[in-house]
């Protein structure tokens, strides 16, 4: 409209039953802040409202989305929920969501619960009757299993559900409805996953299906997950929870994971945490489309498509830590199951599980940690600070495929030696650095213990 942006403004409203609150903001190049501060507006729904408007008044951009504001008591009966940190808090707990994609076996999901990992994120769980899915839901509660509940089948224009019914109703509405009221009281259930790779084009329809389902259940977050980097911008008024599914192994550098997971933090803003999902698959598995994925690999299988090594799923997964993850889904158990080197790759998945599990209160502090300085500041190594009440732990991984020496340093004190978790070995510092010896692709992780600000 030949408007220049300094000239637009953002209004927002919050109108609730006693009236509306506004605030107005102005752009700079192309973003504009506004804060409304809701400590003193009342309890119950209401309605958001954001406009870009021009000097003339002329509403140019308007959007708005239904919001409910709780009270203290109502937040703390919500089942799961995503507080201000992006932790998932269960049963009034942090928990950092550690598992897999599954096919809802109740064998293979009882060899998961057999593990470190926590949860499960099945697919075809709608081809299940009633009864029969409460009694599976039963059997992932008695195990310490939570489930992710696939919703992906019923969205608003799949077709998976055609000329089929559940328990007597069809329509993906109709269907999606019922599933969630079925289920949403059952302790096994920890999230809806509503998206599996889905368009663009869908963004409008999933908006509305995202908040029929929080409406229906506001005890659950909602889960995503995209491929498409360019895109996940227009999705975050889809969802609760953003998720990527980077799978670089073997043609691609491993950094993929690092730099989707930044990607997804500068499209969320922080506004919503991210339970990235990585590569426990073999490529050749799926080429051609049809393939056996039990079948012995040949060398091609192997050279264009083989699956991640442990020291690339050890990698994958710790540079998804030290960029913000807060929750790993890993894709997928069943197809890890028929590789030959199931056993092997299958003890090494738990190893890396323990050592995450164990992480797991520090990666879900929200005490500030600080930056790591590394040197050279060109070497391929990703760092990540963790503090939670005085106790320091810090994660570097070497994301490059040649050994590296590095400096890492703090801005604390430290002591002349500190532990290297899970590798049963000190080492030395200066007081101020840790000298670090890197293989391809390792990963080290120290423990600094309660240290003093310098």
């Amino acid at each position: 409209h030949n408007v220049a942006v300094g000239d637009l403004s953002l209004e927002v409203s919050y109108e609730h039953a006693g009236g509306t609150k506004r605030a107005r903001g102005s752009f700079g190049r192309s973003r504009a802040g506004v804060s409304l501060p809701t400590a003193d507006l009342p309890v119950g729904p209401a309605q958001v409202k954001a406009q870009v408007v021009g000097p003339d008044g002329t509403v140019h951009v308007s959007r708005q989305w239904p919001v409910r504001k709780l009270s203290l008591a109502e937040a703390r009966k919500l089942s799961v929920y995503i507080d201000h940190s992006n932790n998932a808090i269960v049963d009034g707990k942090p928990f950092f969501p550690l598992g897999w994609y599954g096919n809802g076996s109740e064998t293979q999901a009882a060899e998961i619960a057999n593990s470190p990992f926590n949860c499960i994120l099945d697919y075809g769980t709608n081809n299940k009757p009633r009864e029969k899915m409460l009694r599976y839901l039963d059997f992932l509660h008695s195990k310490g299993l939570k489930l992710i509940y696939c919703l992906n089948d019923v969205y608003p224009t799949a077709h998976y559900h055609e000329g089929k019914t559940w328990e007597g109703i069809s329509g993906n509405q109709a269907i999606a409805d019922a599933v969630v009221s079925a289920y949403r009281e059952h302790p096994a259930i920890l999230a809806w996953y509503l998206n599996d790779e889905l368009p663009r084009s869908l963004v409008p329809q999933l908006e509305g299906y995202y908040e029929r389902t929080a409406e229906l259940d506001p005890n659950h977050p909602c889960y995503i997950v995209l491929c498409n980097m360019g895109e996940l911008g227009y999705f975050t008024d889809t969802t609760d929870v953003m998720g990527v599914d980077p799978y670089p192994i073997p043609r691609t550098p491993v950094t993929m994971v690092s730099d989707w997971m930044e990607v997804a933090n500068r499209a969320t803003a922080g506004r919503m945490p991210t339970w990235l999902v990585p590569q426990s698959f073999a490529w050749y598995q799926h080429h051609p489309p049809g393939s056996d994925r039990a079948r012995i690999p040949s060398e091609e299988d192997l050279r264009t498509g083989r699956a991640p090594t442990y020291e690339e799923s050890r990698c994958m997964t710790y540079l998804a830590l030290a960029h913000g993850a807060k929750g790993l889904v890993y894709w997928c158990y069943y197809n890890m199951r028929v590789l030959p080197q199931y056993a092997e790759m299958w003890a090494g998945m738990k190893r890396i599980g323990a050592e995450v599990e164990q992480l797991s209160p520090l990666l879900l502090s929200a005490e500030p940690a600080g930056p790591v300085q590394c040197e050279p500041s060109s070497a391929p190594i990703h760092t990540r600070l963790l503090r939670l009440q005085g106790r320091e732990v810090l994660i570097a991984v070497n994301a490059g495929k040649e050994p590296v020496e590095a400096s890492l340093k703090t801005r604390r004190t430290l002591p002349p030696q500190v532990d290297v978790l899970f590798e049963g070995q000190k080492a030395k510092t200066d007081g101020e650095c840790i000298p670090a010896s890197f293989a391809p692709l390792q990963v080290h992780v120290y423990e600094l213990g309660s240290t003093q600000a310098r």
